[in-house]
C-alpha cells in the first residue's frame, strides 16, 4: 500500500475527531458566510426565545446545551450573554446568545455566529 492515501486516511480520521457538535440550538442551520449563518442562527434564537418568555426557562436549556451564562460588562445594551465555543480544526466556532430581561422576561435577545479559523 502506498503511504499518500494511508496519511490522507490518518489527516482525516484525525481533522473529524477534532471537530465538536454543534449546540441542538443551532444543528441544521442554512450553509454560506459567516454573516448568512449568523443571521439564521440570530432568528432561530429570537423564534425560539421570543420577547416576554421565561428567562429562567431559557438559561435552563442554554445550560443543557453547554453555553457558558456570563454578565455582560460591556457597554452593550444587553444584560448577560451565553457563548458556547466549539474547537475544531482548522476553525474553532462561537455561538453567542445576548440579552436583557425584565422582572425574569425576556426584554431583547439576539443571536450570533462567528469562527476562527487557521
Amino acid at each position: 500500500m502506498r503511504p499518500l492515501p494511508i496519511l490522507a486516511l490518518v489527516i482525516g480520521i484525525g481533522v473529524s475527531a477534532c471537530q465538536g457538535t454543534r449546540p441542538p440550538i443551532a444543528k441544521d442551520l442554512p450553509g454560506g458566510t459567516w454573516q448568512d449563518v449568523s443571521r439564521a442562527f440570530d432568528a432561530r434564537v429570537q423564534s425560539r426565545f421570543p420577547i416576554g418568555s421565561s428567562e429562567a426557562d431559557m438559561l435552563a436549556e442554554l445550560r443543557r446545551e453547554n453555553f457558558m451564562i456570563a454578565t455582560d460588562k460591556s457597554d452593550s445594551r444587553y444584560q448577560f450573554s451565553a457563548l458556547r465555543d466549539l474547537p475544531g480544526f482548522p476553525c474553532r466556532l462561537f455561538w453567542t446568545i445576548r440579552w436583557g430581561s425584565d422582572a425574569g422576561k425576556i426584554s431583547e435577545i439576539e443571536g450570533g455566529h462567528s469562527g476562527s479559523c487557521l
